[in-house]
């Protein structure tokens, strides 16, 4: 005979922690955008050296999916500098390279920092691309290396790519 009881204390605890939670996690996880490669890279503590590279590969499946491509950046607030140069060469599946020079703003002009953290470690991710195509199939190769006239660049902590599919094209009056 079945009973119409409500369930034990016990039972409802038991239903959370071992039905409910994995379920609730798997439909937040749907949620999100799909990722290609979300990869970080730590630098040295006695810093980046200017003829020091960093480098990431990631696959495209796809060459007609779209993507948003960004740059997440660690560092401490002993980082000397506002901003940060970085030149960034990519290697293409078929062979070609290009290179590129990019520019992070991490301190306003009044010197504060920008981006996430309380303590003495700062966390950027700065959205480069929205909405672009890789052209070719198969693996890319992202290579950084700093840009700052300077041969030695400490108070950097990690650099890293993510990047994502994309939910809508670039436009225009997009810039990169």
């Amino acid at each position: 005979m079945i009973s119409g009881g409500s369930m034990s204390s016990r039972g409802k605890t038991y239903f959370i922690y071992w039905i409910g939670l994995p379920v609730l996690l798997l439909i937040l996880q749907s949620c999100g955008p799909d990722i290609v490669t979300d990869e970080s890279r730590h630098i040295p503590v006695e810093g980046w050296k200017v003829q020091d590279t960093i480098g990431f590969e990631f696959g495209i499946e796809d060459s007609t999916q779209i993507y948003d491509l960004y740059i997440s950046l660690r560092h401490t607030t002993d980082y000397a500098y506002r901003n940060l140069f970085l030149f960034v060469d990519t290697y293409f599946p078929a062979g070609k390279h290009t290179r590129d020079t990019l520019e992070f703003v991490l301190a306003g002009q009044d010197g504060s920092w920008i981006g996430k953290g309380f303590s003495k470690i700062k966390y950027n991710r700065f959205l480069i691309r929205k909405g672009m195509t890789f052209p070719e199939t198969g693996t890319y190769r992202f290579v950084f290396q700093h840009a700052m006239r300077v041969e030695d660049l400490p108070g950097l902590r990690n650099l890293g790519v993510r990047i994502t599919e994309s939910d809508r094209p670039m436009r225009p009056t997009d810039t990169k």
